[in-house]
């Protein structure tokens, strides 16, 4: 019974043995490379949500300053060729850009697509209403500014009645002299694999006071 007893502790004393040591060094190599796979798949759809929130806010930014933009769209007196002009693809209307853009002074807007360095974007031109095409004096007066880079299509749409004894209806264009459409729909488009997404941004202008600018 003491010849059996020393044995079986002398075995126990000699450890794992080749075979065990390799399937426990494989197991572990499986478990690091599960936990490292893991981590990175955590790191990549943290960025991705973060791309998309960054994506968000953008989108939200430009349809807040278009909303406030086209709420303040006005008439002009003696301005036929500077007053609120809609085609399918473009927007033009005169309205006051805020204080820190403008210094309250009225211009006359534009939204389109415009190439820019090759790929289509969103953008606002400016110029200072009553400056005619010549342009102006000051070159801060005139310019542009991309609102929103790599989109595929700008749709635009009003909503109005265009002629008498007719229900007000959405049209692609909008060239009554002297009246706003009671709705301007602005549809931006993104192209095929782009996942920022843009809701249907639908605003109504105001008829605001005549400036005195001319």
């Amino acid at each position: 019974m003491r010849v059996v007893k020393v044995r079986a502790r002398r075995s126990a004393q000699q450890g794992f043995t080749l075979f065990e040591l390799l399937i426990s060094i494989t197991l572990l190599g499986l478990l690091l490379a599960m936990l490292f796979g893991g981590v990175r798949f955590g790191n990549r759809a943290w960025e991705t949500a973060n791309e998309r929130i960054e994506q968000a806010s953008e989108i939200r930014v430009v349809q807040g300053f278009l909303r406030q933009q086209l709420s303040r769209a006005m008439i002009l007196e003696d301005a036929d060729d500077q007053g609120f002009v809609g085609r399918s693809d473009r927007l033009q209307f005169p309205a006051p850009l805020p204080e820190q853009f403008g210094l309250g002074r009225v211009y006359l807007l534009t939204l389109s697509g415009a190439s820019e360095d090759g790929k289509e974007s969103l953008v606002l031109g400016r110029q200072l209403a009553g400056a005619g095409d010549a342009g102006t004096a000051n070159p801060s007066d005139a310019g542009r500014s991309v609102l929103l880079p790599r989109i595929d299509q700008l749709e635009l749409a009003y909503f109005g009645i265009r002629q008498r004894d007719e229900p007000a209806d959405w049209s692609g264009t909008w060239d009554q002299r002297g009246v706003l459409p009671q709705l301007v729909r602005i549809r931006v488009r993104f192209p095929p694999g782009d996942r920022r997404v843009w809701p249907d941004l639908v605003v109504a202008p105001m008829v605001n006071a005549i400036p005195e600018i001319f």
